[in-house]
């Protein structure tokens, strides 16, 4: 079993997006949709934009990206770690890696209901009414 000190996070550059491309297999529901970001990060990263991977290994195993707003409003956009490596501490630091390196002091973030809890648990403002979550960083 793997712990939150054998992952390593870092601040992905052009080479690292696109092994975002063989993030997932064919068959996961998000390998459409991660191809198409990671071809949307090449042809766009800014340093407005920021992009993180998670590897294990030297292997990718996630990725969170998000824009920075008028130098000082922190959007998450997307965030996804393999099935195998959920629930092990990958996406609470990509998420803490996304928010300490922003240099912003507010994160605002959409969220399916779902994982209402999950953003509860990250610090953010999590209504159950909202779908819409705030944390002041």
């Amino acid at each position: 079993m793997i712990n939150e000190n054998d992952i390593n996070i870092k601040k992905a550059n052009r080479l690292d997006i696109i092994k975002l491309n063989f993030l997932c297999e064919e068959d996961d529901e998000w390998f459409e949709g991660i191809k198409i970001m990671a071809n949307d990060l090449l042809s766009s990263y800014d340093e407005q934009t920021l992009c993180f991977i998670a590897f294990y290994n030297d292997e990718a195993i996630g990725f969170i990206f998000g824009f920075v707003l008028h130098k000082q409003t922190l959007y998450p956009q997307f965030m996804y770690v393999k099935d195998e490596f959920r629930k092990m501490g990958v996406g609470k630091q990509l998420m803490n890696a996304l928010e300490t390196q922003s240099g912003c002091k507010t994160s605002f973030i959409y969220y399916k209901k779902i994982l209402r809890e999950y953003f509860a648990k990250q610090g953010y403002d999590a209504d159950e009414g909202l779908e819409i979550a705030v944390k002041m960083l």
